[in-house]
């Protein structure tokens, strides 16, 4: 049984993959502060949907997505349960389901790329996946209602790429971050 386990984990490294660098680019925003880590964790991601297939690329991006999230709005369960006085179990569940919902953005990126659009890497990895994590970030903030949080260039805001924010915008700024992680991988 333990073979087992860890035959599957071999077999499906990128997923674990994804969902750790998901959840450890949280460390890039408020309050750790860690900005230099998105590039890396942004990166690694890039790198695997690039060598995944589509469908296996849209699981990638959801747990990143589901990583990203739940590590990074986790601050709402604490809202629900103690001020709101919901159950545990009923604020855990809202929280994973909004956080579920959050990560399709994500895995329809990466699907939409590994499926529709040529397989150069240099291509994949400067342009189409940072225009369409561009795209699916900006989406994020406004199809129904919107939930403008844990974007990208909001890492950014002691960094030299902040000077962008003012001129061109959080996603200009994410967008550069995102191209910078295409360049690195």
């Amino acid at each position: 049984m333990v073979e087992n386990f860890f035959s599957a984990l071999r077999k499906n490294y990128w997923a674990l993959l994804s969902l750790l660098a998901g959840a450890c680019t949280t460390l890039a925003f408020s309050p750790f502060d860690v900005s230099a880590l998105v590039f890396i964790t942004l990166a690694l991601v890039f790198y695997l949907w690039n060598r995944l297939s589509p469908k296996q690329a849209a699981v990638s991006g959801w747990l990143f997505g589901i990583g990203l999230q739940c590590s990074g709005v986790s601050w709402i369960y604490y809202s629900l349960h103690v001020h709101g006085s919901a159950p545990a179990f009923f604020a855990a569940s809202l929280i994973f389901l909004l956080c579920a919902y959050l990560s399709l953005y994500t895995g329809l990126a990466a699907y939409i790329i590994n499926r529709f659009l040529p397989a150069v890497p240099a291509l994949r990895l400067m342009v189409f996946y940072p225009a369409s994590w561009l795209i699916f970030e900006w989406l994020q903030g406004y199809v129904m209602t919107g939930f403008a949080w844990m974007q990208l260039g909001y890492t950014q805001i002691d960094t030299p790429l902040s000077g962008f924010a003012p001129l061109l915008g959080n996603h200009a700024v994410g967008a550069l971050v995102a191209v910078s992680a295409g360049s690195i991988a």
